[in-house]
């Protein structure tokens, strides 16, 4: 424990060594499994650790399995990527968290509302130095845009995220959906991004809309490439 504990001081750049000592630590803490101390010692550890690794869900699940930790496992769970799990937590951490400093952030994620950087900074006390990105709520907002339409534009849709202000938005936008596709969060079977419209649907659309939006698609597609040659 003592050797988890120095690696933990040099965090993230130690983070390998970490978690190595916590693997050795868990396999020699049965002989203390009636411990519960250090245990739950070790366990909050092994939750930081996953926090710098990235692997929120992880971290949340962790400090779940710790007393007292409830507002932790719910900071984690917030900046997790959308999942069954996730949905299910923040559903339950919900429901007790009256008088935490971001009992609004934690009620905005769990009832799929739009998470914002004032969100992020709500956070920010409690995430004990763990470096977060500033889109860490993009995969959550595209889940929360999509359940307003049947289809949307990329544009429209990368301003709706918050990525408008991206160099390449619309691309990390259109990368954010192809990866809750790949993940199952998004359903492949009636959910796709169509490369000819640029846009992503949800549900079949109307043959004659999408034909008229195909064609016109084209159209702009010719007659940029005619102004360019003309040029």
């Amino acid at each position: 424990m003592r050797v988890v504990e120095l690696w933990l001081h040099d965090l993230p750049s130690h983070v390998a060594e970490a978690e190595q000592a916590i693997k050795r630590a868990n396999s020699a803490i049965l002989e203390e499994r009636d411990n519960k101390a250090l245990v739950h010692e070790l366990w909050s550890y092994h939750a930081r650790v996953l926090a710098i690794q990235h692997r929120f869900m992880e971290a949340a699940a962790r400090y779940m399995d710790l007393p007292h930790a409830d507002m932790y496992a719910a900071v984690y769970a917030i900046i997790s990527p959308p999942s069954a799990q996730r949905t299910s937590m923040l559903t339950r951490l919900a429901q007790r968290a009256s008088a935490w400093p971001f009992a609004q952030t934690l009620h905005h994620a769990a009832e799929g509302r739009f998470l914002r950087p004032a969100d992020l900074e709500a956070l920010a006390p409690f995430l004990g130095g763990v470096p977060v990105q500033p889109d860490v709520f993009v995969e959550h907002n595209v889940c929360v845009a999509l359940s307003f339409f049947s289809s949307v534009p990329l544009t429209q849709l990368t301003r709706l995220v918050g990525l408008d202000a991206h160099e390449h938005g619309v691309q990390a936008c259109e990368a954010a959906v192809a990866r809750l596709l790949s993940q199952g969060v998004l359903p492949t079977d009636t959910c796709w991004i169509d490369q000819v419209t640029q846009a992503v649907y949800l549900d079949a659309p109307d043959a004659e809309t999408d034909r008229e939006a195909r064609i016109s698609a084209c159209l702009q597609a010719l007659d940029a490439a005619h102004a360019r040659l003309s040029a």
